[in-house]
Parts: structure tokens; C-alpha cells; sequence
């Protein structure tokens, strides 16, 4: 089982090595060790939504990867709502809650995952009336960049 609290990119290196571990001539990939570039969707691939280029990092950080040293990999990013979803989408609301990212630590603590503001779309959260008692519907926006979940989830900030 993948575990959602860590950086997408240790993320995508444990569904790599995943992937790859009953290939008896694998070596799997430790944690921090490849560079990623190049995510694109996959539109002609049944069994994958995405394709990305992936290299281990040199030694030396300031030596040049070669071309062929990239290699390309397919794998099925999640939708967002399916993780979020898994139980009641419900956070309660803060007053200072006025974007998407002002809320992301207290969202990756309920929910129990690790959104980055560099993959997470920052919107306005709208202000409720005072006297309101009606939950505030958030949408929460996956950027085409982000390396391991896709689309969007609604989450409600109850008062």
C-alpha cells in the first residue's frame, strides 16, 4: 500500500518500485534519487492516464544528464477525489481560511496526505455571511503538473 502523506515525489518513486518489483532483475529506487521531467497525459495507453521522464540524480549536482540516460515511465495518477472522499469530506472552518493554500496543512492533517501548494490550484475561499450555519463548498484543483493525483474534490468547511 502506497502511503499518501509523503512528498509526491517519494510517492512516485514507491509506485515505481512497486510496478517494477517482480521483475527479477530490478533495482528498486531509493527515496530523493530521481529527477523527474516531462509529465504528460497519456491519451493512446489503455491501462495509464500518464507518461513522465525519469533519471537518477548524479553524483555530482552539477553534472550534466545525458539524453539517454532519461527514461520513460506510464502510470495512473488518482483522481483527488477519491482520496478525499474516502470519508466524509468535512473540515471546520477558520476565519483564516481565504484561499485554497491557507488551508492546505489543516486539509493534508484531516485527510492524511501531503498537497504541496506547487500542485494544488490557489482559488479564493468565499467569505460566509456571519450569521450563516450552512457549510462552505471548497473546490480543490489538481495543476496539470502534479505528479500523483488528478481533477478536483470538493471538500465543506462547517462553522
Amino acid at each position: 500500500m502506497l502511503d499518501p502523506t509523503k512528498s509526491s515525489k517519494d510517492l512516485l518513486t514507491d509506485l515505481i518500485n512497486l510496478t517494477n518489483s517482480k521483475r527479477p532483475d530490478y533495482r528498486p529506487y531509493k527515496p530523493g534519487t530521481l529527477l523527474f521531467r516531462n509529465l504528460l497525459p497519456c491519451v493512446l495507453e489503455e491501462d495509464y492516464n500518464t507518461s513522465i521522464e525519469l533519471a537518477e540524480k548524479p553524483a555530482d549536482e552539477e553534472a550534466t544528464i545525458p539524453p539517454h540516460a532519461w527514461m520513460q515511465v506510464f502510470y495512473t495518477r488518482v483522481p483527488l477525489a477519491e482520496l478525499l472522499h474516502r470519508n466524509k469530506p468535512v473540515m471546520p472552518y477558520k476565519p483564516e481560511y481565504r484561499s485554497v493554500h491557507d488551508l492546505l496543512d489543516d486539509l493534508n492533517a484531516t485527510f492524511k496526505v501531503n498537497l504541496s501548494k506547487d500542485e494544488v490550484e490557489d482559488r479564493v475561499i468565499p467569505e460566509p455571511a456571519e450569521d450563516s450555519t450552512e457549510q462552505i463548498p471548497v473546490g480543490i484543483y489538481m495543476l496539470p503538473e502534479a505528479l500523483i493525483f488528478r481533477g478536483v474534490a470538493a471538500i465543506y468547511l462547517s462553522r
